[in-house]
């Protein structure tokens, strides 16, 4: 449900199709999100005794990664080139 005030009411009303409209402003968002985030840049860690390397887009994860070997604190090594 959406909420308009009288002036976007007016607009609205002038529209064949609000809702759709609504919709598909929204697919955008939505899209656009998805494209930021595909292009986002990803982390690694590494546990040297292991040989195990963790890769990820969320940096706080990877910083604080524990290797699931041996258990340890993995190496940040920064951004994936």
């Amino acid at each position: 449900m959406i909420t308009l005030d009288p002036t976007t009411w007016e607009e609205a009303a002038k529209m064949k199709n609000f809702s759709g409209w609504v919709r598909s402003k929204l697919r955008e968002k939505m899209e656009a999100a998805v494209i930021a985030k595909d292009k986002a840049p990803e982390y690694a860690a590494y546990c040297e005794p292991c040989d195990v390397t963790a890769v990820n887009k969320n940096k706080w994860f990877v910083e604080h990664k524990y290797c699931p070997k041996c258990h340890t604190a993995m190496k940040f090594l920064g951004v994936v080139e």
